[in-house]
């Protein structure tokens, strides 16, 4: 778990997920599960981009989401140096 500012910023490594999609989203940075679980992020590296796949494993959206996560991103983004090329896609 990565503490950025107050927060802590959990990645973690999902080695299948990284050989089966890797290839063709770009560098596996990581997956971060909000809080609950409500939230997921898988990061990929994809050059002139990083990317954040988001999705919402229980079923509900992001207009009804109750987890933080886009501010959580965006602090991780920064304190790792991508905040500049750094956009999130929701995929659901």
């Amino acid at each position: 778990m990565e503490t950025v500012g107050d927060q802590q910023i959990q990645l973690v490594q999902d080695k299948e997920y990284e050989e089966e999609i890797g290839p063709y989203y770009g560098k596996y940075l990581g997956t971060f599960l909000s809080a609950r679980g409500q939230v997921r992020a898988d990061l990929f590296d994809a050059g002139s981009q990083v990317i954040a796949y988001i999705s919402f494993p229980t079923g509900l959206s992001a207009s009804n989401v109750e987890d933080h996560y886009v501010d959580e991103l965006y602090s991780y983004a920064k304190s790792q140096g991508f905040r500049d090329r750094f956009r999130m896609m929701h995929t659901e």
